[in-house]
Parts: C-alpha cells; structure tokens; sequence
C-alpha cells in the first residue's frame, strides 16, 4: 500500500513525500506543513514512520 499524498492533522493538511536521500527515516517540517519519508525502506517502516511523524505534527498543531 502506497503512502498519502496528503494527511490532515487537526485543520492542517502536510503534504507527504518521500526522498531517496536522508539520513533519518522521516522528518516533519511544520512551518511548510510537510512530511518527508525516506524512500529506501520497506512499506512497513514507511508506514510506522509516517505515523510516527504525524504525532509530531499532532502535537505541534494542538500547541504542544
């Protein structure tokens, strides 16, 4: 199963994409409502890092 292309998080929408290189397995960039998933890794990394990234994301738009 692909990822998004796009996830809400409270009234936000990110835009998810996925870069061949990174030295992390994702990072979440708030400001510009983007997350970025590295490419290299298994449908089943990828999703628990898109998950995992959007609990970033949850905290920063309810204030946390």
């Amino acid at each position: 199963m692909p990822l998004p292309e796009e996830v809400f998080l409270g009234a936000a929408a990110y835009d998810v994409r996925e870069r061949k290189r990174m030295d992390l397995l994702g990072e979440t960039f708030n400001d510009d409502c983007l997350i970025e998933i590295k490419r290299k890794h298994g449908a089943a990394c990828k999703r628990d890092t898109l998950l995992h990234e959007c609990l970033h994301g949850i905290v920063w738009v309810s204030g946390g």
